[in-house]
Formats: C-alpha cells, sequence, structure tokens
C-alpha cells in the first residue's frame, strides 16, 4: 500500500496493482513458488486497497494472513516430528 499509492500516480490502477505487487514479492525472498505465491497475495491485497482505499483493512488481511502461516508451519513441523512444543 506504501508504494502502490504513489505508483498509481504515474500508472494506470492495474499497472500499479502488478508493479507493487512484484515489489512486494521482491521484499519476501524465497522459492520461484514462493515468490510467485507472495505476488498473489501481493495482488490480491493490492486490489483490496485499490477498492477500499483502506490501507487498515489491508493491514489487518496482511496480519491474518501471516498468523495463519505460522500456525501451518507450527502443525508441518509437529506432523514431522520437528518440533514438539515450547521453544524451537
Amino acid at each position: 500500500g506504501g508504494l502502490q499509492a504513489p505508483i498509481d500516480l504515474w500508472l494506470q490502477s492495474c499497472a500499479a496493482v502488478t508493479l507493487a505487487a512484484a515489489l512486494f514479492a521482491l521484499g519476501h525472498p524465497g522459492s520461484r513458488t514462493f515468490m510467485a505465491l507472495v505476488a498473489a497475495i501481493g495482488l490480491v491485497l493490492g486490489t483490496a486497497y485499490q477498492l477500499t482505499g483502506s490501507l487498515v483493512a489491508v493491514m489487518i488481511a496482511h496480519a491474518l494472513y501471516d498468523v495463519w502461516g505460522c500456525v501451518a508451519v507450527q502443525r508441518e513441523l509437529r506432523r514431522q516430528g520437528h518440533w514438539a512444543g515450547g521453544s524451537p
């Protein structure tokens, strides 16, 4: 959102969302698959920002996704026997 608003001043909305999503993915390095997923999430969050004009709503959605992701990783680590709880 912090990038998308200024980009939106010099590009059409769709291009601004796409460029901001690409920059969002570059800010979350990892495998190509992970970065593609992050770019897709960036497109969804960027579109939500474009439609609502609310950065707060997008920040809440991002935080909820992050919590879900942490819970999913913890469950997978426990399933594989790598984390029994407590400190990792």
